[in-house]
């Protein structure tokens, strides 16, 4: 079974100390052996919180909140979902 590791960048700056620190990581991950994914925050659109409660009552496999934005496919990547 191989590992799975996702490096979740929360910086506003690209490039910068953060991003050099997550990457020696994922590389060593990858090095190990380990599958390896680098999310960067910064880079994909994530809707602020509406209050509908779809996420309380109408969620299903696939579909975890009402607005379209990059989360679902980032929350997707884990596996899991």
């Amino acid at each position: 079974m191989a590992y799975k590791i996702m490096g979740i960048s929360g910086s506003p700056v690209t490039d910068g100390n953060l991003d050099t620190f997550l990457a020696s990581i994922m590389e060593m991950a990858v090095e190990k052996g380990m599958e390896a994914e680098t999310v960067s925050l910064s880079k994909i659109e994530i809707k602020n919180c509406i209050h509908c409660n779809f996420c309380l009552v109408k969620q299903k496999p696939g579909k975890y909140c009402s607005l379209e934005d990059d989360a679902q496919p980032t929350i997707r990547k884990d596996g899991r979902c």
